[in-house]
């Protein structure tokens, strides 16, 4: 299966994958407490999602960048 994660790639292989003038997903996410029986960091889902969505649409995928923003928990 090709690479579509950048973090993934050397810098050769990262080269050919710019030739081709692709999309680049930058995937997001907070980091986050749900309770006692839920790990922390929504922003997992996120890298799951944009490494699955990369896949079908030929893009690549930065590394996650996990932090967000909610006046709830402020």
């Amino acid at each position: 299966m090709k690479k579509v994660n950048l973090e993934r790639m050397s810098w050769a292989e990262a080269k050919e994958a710019f030739k081709l003038n692709p999309v680049v997903m930058i995937p997001m996410g907070s980091m986050e407490e749900h309770g006692p029986h839920s790990p922390m960091g929504d922003y997992r889902i996120a890298a799951i999602a944009a490494k699955r969505i990369a896949e079908k649409a030929d893009a690549l995928v930065t590394p996650i960048i996990p932090f967000g923003y909610s006046e709830y928990f402020s």
